[in-house]
């Protein structure tokens, strides 16, 4: 697991200009959560990069997520909630993730009010590396993640993620 969570960090900032290692460190970080039963890189122009089935033991039933990298290695300055919209639309999907080394600001306004979250590659990386060295069967728990993105919609959520760590691990 150590590998894949520093190939996220590192292909966020480095990966290269069309982004596709970063795009497939973040689909094998997705396949270490427990609740995730099928990761698929679409990357295609007018869709989603990643597309993520996933359980939900509690209600019975699978939903689909997007995830989004973009890399860079300044910090992400906008995103077109628009299309983030439409993506999700596409699929099925509940939501989208926007995974990204950093954000500006201005990101936070871009997706206000809309069902996608901002995460720093490196936040959610802890998130996962933790939980997988600290759960029995060596994978990460998705459903404590989703409950943050739900309550969070249109915001980064990178210090609650943290706050997350810290409250469960006692470290970042």
């Amino acid at each position: 697991i150590s590998e894949i969570i520093h190939d996220v960090v590192y292909n966020s900032k480095f990966g290269g200009r069309d982004g596709k290692k970063f795009e497939i460190s973040l689909a094998n970080l997705f396949d270490n959560f427990r609740e995730i039963v099928d990761v698929e890189i679409i990357s295609g122009s007018g869709d989603t990069d990643i597309l993520c089935n996933v359980e939900d033991s509690y209600k019975k039933r699978l939903y689909k997520i997007n995830v989004d990298a973009k890399s860079t290695r300044k910090a992400t300055s906008s995103l077109n909630a628009s299309r983030l919209n439409k993506h999700i639309e596409k699929n099925g999907s509940d939501y989208c993730i926007v995974v990204s080394p950093k954000f500006m600001r201005g990101v936070k306004l871009d997706i206000e009010g809309s069902s996608i979250v901002t995460i720093e590659a490196e936040s959610l990386a802890n998130y996962c590396l933790k939980e997988c060295i600290n759960s029995p069967d060596d994978l990460a728990d998705y459903e404590a993640l989703d409950i943050i993105i739900r309550e969070n919609f249109g915001k980064d959520i990178s210090y609650e993620v943290n706050n997350r760590i810290v409250s469960k691990f006692g470290i970042v």
